[in-house]
């Protein structure tokens, strides 16, 4: 019978092949279609990036023409050497204007931009010529040393007029010339041809947005187009799918949770599953309920014995289940034995078990190990187990201490160990180190084994 209802169903191996089929199919489409849409956009940042690395050479070779009016003024203004070094260290050295025009020819050689820029460094030069020459007739003026003045404008020669003037003429004259309308004119004839090149390099730059932006409104309407194919393939899939799998599935993980049966429905695999797991159900049923069975209880307290809690432990051994340990003494019970007698020591064990099995959760085994121990194995114990287990141990010897039962007053000392891979033997052993650290503190107290520490 069991052959015959496999052999029912569609299988799930030769339907993922259709399904892959399709995928693949719907992954190609859109794939080529974001492959353009992704070479659109490097396109736009290219563009961008040419456009920013274009302008700002241009806003570069206007801000060293500025700079070096700004050291020829200095100079002039205030007879400045360091500013008349400067200026000269510009002109042959640094040469920040020509390396401005350099990186616009890499992108933009012989286009309008570039030829504009420069005609504006063809201008700086006329008025770097003109600044070079005040600047000389303030060297004459202040009647400077040879070594003092830099080649270049040692090199320049004064006109005849300018020559038979005084030093202090030449001075008046030079800081005349530096302030008269042709200087002032020749700087806007400058900024003129760069920002011409600035308003070509803006216009080119909105033209390829603008391009690219239509470009990219097409590839957009295809890859929606995809999106849209790709929606509709997966909704047919996922019904089919939730048919054949998912339902089935969601039954099985119900009955998982309540411990019964699975359904013999839906795909070949499943139908598979379904009757393995029943199979082992059955089986597993019989032995969980001789394991039960077998688990005795202290007839005294109600609590699982050493014997039942050895099975307990041994099966948790086969976990990666985070655990605690808690090992529980009496403290002073054999006091309380000999003072009160043993009728009333059993009903203290009595009470003690009936707080431990209030406080500690059904998913916790809670057992009677010995006359005055007891233990428990925490399953599930979360992120901060230490918190609460702290809190359980000082409620419990809170309510232990009072007498309202007629029942001396009584504590418990505990040693806690944890395990991240189920119950190991050396958890017995650090909870034991834990216990004694606790008696030696004084008893009544909870404390943790912190080489096995939850973080």
């Amino acid at each position: 019978m069991h052959q015959r209802k496999k052999l029912n169903g569609i299988k799930v191996g030769k339907l993922s092949i259709f399904f892959v089929f399709l995928g693949s199919i719907c992954t190609v489409m859109l794939f080529l279609s974001t492959l353009k849409i992704r070479k659109k956009h490097e396109n736009v940042v290219e563009a961008s990036r040419d456009y920013l690395e274009s302008s700002k050479s241009v806003y570069d070779f206007l801000n060293t023409v500025e700079k070096l009016s700004t050291y020829s003024s200095l100079f002039i203004m205030n007879y400045d050497l360091s500013q008349l070094q400067l200026y000269v260290s510009e002109i042959e050295h640094v040469k920040s204007r020509e390396n401005c025009i350099d990186i616009l020819e890499l992108t933009h050689i012989d286009d309008y931009s570039d030829s504009s820029l420069k005609k504006a460094y063809e201008q700086s030069n006329v008025l770097c010529n003109y600044e070079m020459y005040i600047m000389k007739l303030v060297c004459e003026g202040l009647s400077l040393k040879d070594e003092l003045i830099p080649n270049v404008i040692s090199a320049i020669t004064l006109s005849q007029e300018d020559l038979k003037l005084s030093n202090q003429e030449k001075i008046v004259k030079a800081r005349n010339l530096y302030f008269s309308d042709s200087y002032i004119l020749q700087k806007d004839k400058i900024s003129f041809f760069a920002n011409s090149a600035l308003h070509s390099l803006v216009n080119e730059n909105l033209a390829i947005q603008k391009e690219s932006e239509e470009n990219i409104q097409k590839t957009l309407v295809f890859q929606f187009s995809n999106i849209f194919i790709l929606f509709c393939i997966s909704v047919i899939l996922t019904i089919i799918s939730n048919m054949m799998i998912l339902l089935p599935l969601l039954k099985n993980v119900e009955a998982l949770k309540k411990e019964e049966k699975m359904k013999i429905s839906g795909a070949y695999e499943i139908r598979y599953i379904a009757e393995v797991y029943n199979s082992l159900f059955e089986k597993n049923a019989i032995v969980a309920s001789d394991l039960k069975h077998k688990a005795e209880h202290d007839p005294l307290t109600g609590l699982i014995n050493r014997n039942g809690f050895d099975k307990i432990k041994s099966v948790l051994k086969d976990t990666n289940e985070e655990i605690a340990y808690l090992l529980i003494d009496i403290d002073f019970f054999k006091k309380i034995n000999d003072e009160n007698g043993h009728l009333v020591g059993d009903k203290v064990l009595k009470k003690i078990a009936d707080l431990l099995s209030v406080q500690f959760r059904a998913t916790d085994y809670v057992a009677r190990i010995g006359g005055d121990e007891f233990a428990i194995i925490m399953t599930k114990i979360g992120t901060v187990p230490e918190k609460v287990i702290q809190r359980k141990i000082e409620e419990i010897n809170k309510t232990l201490q009072t007498i309202e039962d007629g029942l001396p007053p009584v504590s418990l000392s505990v040693g806690v160990s944890f395990s991240k891979n189920g119950f190991t033997p050396e958890m017995i052993e650090n909870a034991d180190k834990a216990l004694y650290k606790v008696k030696k503190g004084g008893r009544c107290n909870c404390s943790f084994f912190e080489e096995f520490s939850i973080d």
